[in-house]
């Protein structure tokens, strides 16, 4: 098990959908069940409230284009996050018995540093808006140069590499997902 991450780009309401018992959509008409190809409803994480911009929980979108950016598990995941924090010059603050970069996020203390909408984010769930997209595209930019030879964690300029695009993708008034 791992954290999966879609990007989707040119998101667009579709009106007029209703949802069956099951949470399928269906057309209020003729009350079938709607083709869902390009189609998606998005999770809200409660618990980041203002990621998902002007997204809504409790209708269907029609998107243009759907990536799989990233598959990683979560440990790797969280190792990311760490070195993502240390790039940015995050403080070390006391997580659990242990000084962390990334704690800083977490906590409150580092709101407007680069990557903090992601670092302070669900590792497991969670829909990330156009807006913030656009925010975490130009840390992502800003900080590819020194990224390259950063750190010695697996993979970690890979998984840099496909979350700038997973963002790239989604600043075309779309999302990242975290599934």
């Amino acid at each position: 098990m791992g954290l999966d991450i879609y990007a989707y780009s040119n998101i667009e309401k579709v009106e007029n959908v209703q949802f069956d018992i099951d949470g399928d959509p269906t057309d209020p008409i003729v009350q079938e069940q709607v083709d869902d190809g390009d189609l998606r409803r998005f999770f809200l994480n409660p618990y980041f409230d203002g990621r998902h911009g002007d997204i809504s929980g409790e209708h269907l979108y029609r998107f243009q284009e759907r990536e799989h950016s990233l598959q990683i598990g979560y440990r790797s995941y969280g190792r990311f996050r760490k070195e993502l924090a240390k790039l940015a010059g995050y403080p070390k603050v006391e997580y659990m018995g242990e000084f962390r970069e990334d704690a800083a996020a977490w906590d409150g203390s580092c709101a407007g540093m680069p990557f903090e909408p992601l670092i302070n984010f669900s590792d497991c769930e969670g829909t990330i808006g156009s807006e913030v997209c656009s925010s975490l595209l130009a840390d992502f930019n800003n900080f590819e140069d020194k990224a390259k030879d950063f750190s010695e964690e697996y993979k970690f300029f890979e998984n840099y590499m496909a979350l700038k695009k997973a963002f790239e993708i989604g600043s075309r008034n779309g999302a990242v997902v975290f599934a």
